[in-house]
């Protein structure tokens, strides 16, 4: 099986497919308070649930990313990058939705990582909460800086 995350492992199988799998997370882990949470990196995806009228519980998939590794990524100074941004009112840290599509060439059953809307996780030193957004999209709300 292919595994598309580094810092998660695959842990408790949530629903199984012919395609993926969906596990909750079972990697990199950080004491928040008395609260083992998740921790994830810059480009690593996550699935979040939303309901569908016909078809019940359907997952979209997520990339993490930020201002800072952004910046990193096309070779930027991503403190200047940062600040610039802030005082911009922009947001810091987020996540993208990723597109979906169907094919007919074979493949290995994958493995991926999945979340649900209010679970807390670690992103780049902070605690945030993954928040339902408008148009079915996702975001992440600051709870604190570690």
């Amino acid at each position: 099986m292919n595994t598309l995350y580094t810092a998660q492992r695959p842990g408790e199988v949530i629903a199984d497919y012919p395609a993926f799998s969906i596990h909750k997370p079972a990697g990199k882990t950080a004491l928040f308070g008395d609260v083992r949470l998740p921790v994830f990196a810059a480009g690593e995806t996550v699935g979040l649930p939303f309901k569908s009228a016909r078809y019940g519980v359907l997952y979209h998939w997520f990339k993490f990313g930020s201002v800072a590794s952004y910046s990193l990524q096309y070779h930027e100074c991503p403190i200047k990058s940062y600040e610039l941004a802030q005082s911009r009112g922009h947001k810091l840290h987020w996540l993208t939705t990723l597109p979906t599509s169907l094919t007919s060439e074979r493949r290995a059953k994958e493995e991926r990582i999945a979340m649900d809307f209010g679970d807390r996780v670690i992103f780049e030193g902070r605690v945030f909460e993954i928040q339902v957004a408008p148009n079915q999209n996702a975001e992440l709300r600051e709870i604190i800086a570690l």
